[in-house]
């Protein structure tokens, strides 16, 4: 593998790991739950920092350090592993966080909702 495409996967993977430890801190500073099972124990709307940008670091961490296995491993199964992952954090995950997030924080949250975009 030619160095210059190796070095190129090392930075994607390496920002996913950095967006998704913001996204740690973030809940940290806030002193609330990072737990994704359990939104309703959400105590804070974390809406600073990396959640400027896109209202799921972690996921989109994830999403990065995938990109990078799929570049680096480059079968199908690779290929088909991203679409499936957004696919099923959207319709699993994020939509069901968001209804209780917007039924906790009300209107601020459907602020939020509309200034920053769910990805990217």
């Amino acid at each position: 593998m030619p160095s210059i495409f190796f070095a190129l996967l090392w930075h994607i993977g390496a920002s996913g790991i950095l967006v998704a430890f913001a996204d740690i801190w973030e809940f940290r500073k806030a002193k609330t739950t990072i737990d994704p099972t359990k939104p309703k124990k959400t105590s804070y709307l974390v809406s600073g920092d990396i959640y400027r940008v896109t209202r799921n670091p972690m996921y989109l961490g994830m999403q990065l350090i995938i990109i990078a296995a799929i570049f680096k491993f480059g079968n199908v199964y690779s290929f088909i592993t991203l679409p499936a992952f957004i696919l099923y954090i959207t319709e699993f995950q994020t939509k069901s966080e968001e209804r209780i997030i917007e039924i906790i924080f009300g209107e601020e949250y459907v602020f939020y909702k509309k200034k920053v975009r769910r990805w990217l």
